[in-house]
């Protein structure tokens, strides 16, 4: 889990999240990344290859399907993802992360006027690294993917192309209640 505060507008932000091709610019280890299926506005379906930080672990390979939305009770805009593995073939290349759940959520702080952002998840790498090199190697790894993804995206904002994000999509997101559910119709 990792948090900060920009004083970019949220528009922009989520701009930046769902601009899939440039994701790999800011997003920690993210090699490729691209949407296998836009299902609606706010649904979409994205395929992610990963790089190991150690030359002998597998790269990974990850499908998610995400969803983004106005939360019924904090208003907050939310982005929730959740691995959907079995909707891309396997690459040999690549150990697929076959459970995961990511949230992105960003509120406006009404004391300072900056966008509170917050990113948390989950994934299970699988392959050898649970068993083998995780608990010793990898141990300090964990803090990288929050901390110098939220320290890119706040660099990645100030590109003049996200500056000049409408606010048309987050007008039309669906109220949902992301305490009692995954926000995804499938997956």
């Amino acid at each position: 889990m990792g948090k900060t505060s920009s004083e970019a507008s949220i528009s922009s932000l989520v701009a930046v999240i769902r601009d899939t091709e440039e994701m790999p610019m800011w997003v920690y280890q993210l090699k490729s990344a691209s949407v296998i299926q836009q299902v609606s506005q706010t649904e979409r379906i994205t395929y992610f290859t990963h790089e190991s930080p150690f030359f002998f672990i597998m790269n990974r390979d990850s499908v998610v399907h995400s969803n983004i939305f106005v939360d019924k009770t904090s208003s907050d805009i939310v982005i929730k993802g959740k691995s959907s593995a079995s909707l891309v073939p396997i690459d040999k290349n690549y150990v697929r992360i076959e459970e995961g759940e990511s949230e992105w959520r960003f509120s406006v702080d009404t004391q300072t006027n900056k966008v509170n952002i917050l990113f948390k998840g989950y994934a299970n790498p699988g392959g050898t690294v649970e068993i083998i090199y995780y608990p010793a190697i990898l141990k300090n790894q964990l803090w990288e993917l929050p901390y110098t993804s939220l320290k890119n995206l706040k660099v990645q904002v100030q590109n003049a192309k996200y500056k000049k994000t409408g606010n048309e999509l987050l007008k039309s997101l669906p109220i949902k209640n992301s305490m009692n559910q995954n926000n995804c119709q499938s997956g």
